[in-house]
């Protein structure tokens, strides 16, 4: 749906996607057939080993929301830290300690980037957190 939203909002934006779930395919080439402000990019497979594969520089914004394990998690934003995004926002960190645990872990060895407010933090029930570079 993040993909759907974004062609609403921008133009000329590519999204890059990655999921374990081969079902996703028919969504993203329904979207790619239907509009041409997104054009998504899904790459199938863990993302512990397909993010290693991602050289993008001037990444702008990285969402994440997958792996709930810590070590995936933990993976995941730390790839969005090399690939330079200056912004990422990270899903069910109150729903699930691990994430949690994962995003004070990534912040402790990155410096560079701190914990933004989220104001709707406490009415979120799973509890994004945002990252920012300073």
């Amino acid at each position: 749906m993040f993909g759907y939203i974004l062609s609403h909002l921008t133009q000329g934006v590519t999204l890059y996607t990655f999921d374990g779930d081969p079902r996703c395919v028919a969504g993203v080439e329904l979207l790619n057939a239907v509009q041409t402000n997104v054009r998504v990019v899904l790459t199938l497979g863990d993302t512990k080993q397909t993010l290693q594969a991602l050289d993008i520089r001037g990444l702008d914004f990285a969402w994440i929301d997958g792996g709930h394990d810590e070590v995936t998690a933990l993976s995941d934003i730390q790839h969005a830290i090399r690939l330079g995004s200056p912004l990422i926002a990270i899903d069910d960190a109150r729903a699930m300690p691990e994430v949690a645990c994962a995003i004070d872990c990534a912040l402790h060895a990155h410096p560079e980037y701190v914990r933004l407010a989220n104001p709707f933090y406490a009415h979120d029930a799973r509890g994004i957190i945002f990252l920012r570079r300073q």
